[in-house]
């Protein structure tokens, strides 16, 4: 990710509960760490507070809703309307706030419709 030249308190990790997150955490221990419960992606005023608050130079935004199977089938909408929503925001206000490099980690579970097994 070439993120040598960031000092790691300049480095924001939105998702850091996650299991992509939890793992950055080890490597870059200093790094700002956001979690769900502290700010609400989704919420244009939770993510302006976040970029006032912290001033990040670098982001790896791997932030998301996630759900097992089963919820992603009865709420499929929902996961991307928050994410699709997260995204844009996240990237929005990193570029309103001049931050010099930007790595979005996006997934998804993708399952076949029918299976031999």
């Amino acid at each position: 990710m070439c993120l040598i030249m960031y000092r790691e308190e300049n480095i924001l990790i939105t998702g850091a509960g996650g299991l992509v997150g939890s793992e950055l955490n080890k490597l870059y221990p200093n790094a700002i760490k956001i979690y769900h419960k502290n700010f609400d992606l989704t919420k244009e005023t939770d993510v302006k507070n976040l970029f006032q608050n912290y001033k990040p130079k670098c982001i790896i935004h791997c932030a998301g809703r996630v759900g097992g199977i089963l919820d992603n089938i009865k709420h499929p909408a929902s996961f991307f309307d928050d994410n699709i929503i997260m995204n844009t925001l996240m990237v929005k206000y990193a570029y309103l706030n001049n931050v010099e490099r930007f790595v979005g980690i996006l997934s998804s579970c993708i399952f076949p419709d029918v299976s031999s097994q």
